[in-house]
């Protein structure tokens, strides 16, 4: 494996498939390169472009997701705790949180994250507000983000 792929599984602690590793490793390889673009499309007030699988990363790859991200049990920590990508995430979290609230529309309309995103977000919020190593600004997010009602699809 690239150093930096063995760097980010050594992070682990329980045993990964090599599916899982790979999932992993895309994920984070993902965000490091889209996260800036991210939060520089959101300060435009919406979703425009394809990311919902990055910053709402799930058990489950997208079913359009090219690099078929997904994180398990085992490293969603490392994910919140990646020195690349961790702080933007958050960002861009809370900026759609940001968004979310100013729109007010409850369940969610269309005006800032569309509807086929929805049931992503359902999922990411089940998985991440129970995950025992969910930090608390991943917290805070989830409790923002249940707010709206997302429906599961």
């Amino acid at each position: 494996l690239p150093i930096s792929q063995v760097s980010i599984r050594s992070q682990c602690t329980e045993p990964a498939t090599m599916s899982d590793t790979r999932a992993f490793n895309a994920l984070v390889k993902c965000q490091e390169a889209n996260l800036a673009e991210i939060l520089e499309e959101l300060g435009r007030g919406k979703k425009s472009s394809c990311w919902a699988w990055w910053i709402f990363p799930t058990e489950k790859a997208g079913m359009c997701d090219p690099d078929e991200t997904r994180i398990t049990e085992d490293n969603a920590k490392d994910l919140c705790n990646n020195a690349s990508t961790a702080k933007n995430w958050q960002k861009c979290l809370e900026k759609i949180c940001d968004l979310l609230e100013k729109s007010g529309a409850k369940p969610p309309d269309n005006s800032v994250l569309p509807r086929i995103d929805h049931g992503r977000v359902h999922w990411f919020i089940k998985f991440w507000k129970d995950y025992r190593h969910s930090p608390d600004w991943m917290l805070d997010v989830c409790k923002r983000l249940d707010a709206f009602g997302f429906p599961p699809s």
